[in-house]
């Protein structure tokens, strides 16, 4: 199950539905206990569970490296400090990517190789601060992605997200559209696989049927030979008797 939240949750019954966003979660009293209904209850401790902020911790489960990595962007977000792709690591198989840590963009330092042969330039401004906030994900046998380490603190402020710069905001936003087209690119790769399995089946059943069909009619035109034989025979016998 996906660990990515939404803001609501319709919960359909028949033509009824209820939105956790009209629920208020915090006037209820006994008196009007009884007369909320079972989907006005389960969406109220829905609602209660998705005001909480969540945050990751070792155990969680994704699906696979890029829920992991946009759930970690998004908590990023919220807490206010920038996701940073970190290393990998990677199977001696196939060299297919089986472990992940994302980490805070202010983590390590910036090192700098000294050359005297080249000319002094003025240093960038590094914004790396040695911060060693993280969230280490790996995948288990049977394909989850699992966090094996979590480090929350950080070693300098956080940016709150109402006062994020609109550049943050703007590569927030970029973010999250580069994953959903991700997602969908992946869907339709997907249905692509689907399409090309249904479509060799289908060839596959063409040629043994046009296989079986093929020896069917060679059996018809050998029966179809042997009768005309058969019926030539008479005729042959016929036309070699005396006085005729």
């Amino acid at each position: 199950m996906s660990e990515h939240m939404t803001s609501t949750l319709d919960l359909e019954a028949g033509a009824d539905t209820v939105d956790l966003e009209t629920v208020d979660t915090e006037n209820v009293d006994e008196s009007s206990a009884e007369k909320i209904s079972p989907l006005a209850a389960v969406a109220a401790v829905a609602a209660c569970e998705e005001s909480s902020v969540r945050e990751p911790y070792v155990g969680m489960e994704f699906e696979s490296e890029d829920d992991a990595k946009y759930f970690y962007g998004e908590y990023a977000r919220r807490e206010g400090f920038s996701m940073r792709l970190d290393r990998c690591h990677r199977s001696d198989v196939d060299n297919r990517i089986t472990s992940r840590r994302l980490s805070c963009n202010k983590q390590g330092f910036n090192m700098r190789g000294k050359n005297e042969n080249k000319p002094l330039k003025k240093p960038r401004v590094s914004i790396r601060e040695g911060c060693e906030a993280m969230l280490w994900v790996k995948e288990n046998k049977s394909g989850k992605w699992v966090v094996t380490k979590f480090i929350k603190e950080h070693n300098h402020p956080l940016i709150g997200s109402a006062g994020a710069s609109p550049s943050y905001r703007l590569m927030e936003a970029k973010d999250r559209k580069i994953h959903q087209l991700t997602k969908e690119l992946e869907r339709r790769d997907q249905q692509c696989q689907q399409y090309r399995r249904l479509l060799l089946s289908l060839l596959e059943t063409v040629d043994d049927q046009a296989e079986f069909f093929s020896g069917k009619v060679e059996h018809i035109v050998k029966n179809v030979k042997q009768l005309e034989n058969e019926v030539q025979k008479p005729l042959d016998s016929l036309a070699f008797q005396p006085g005729c």
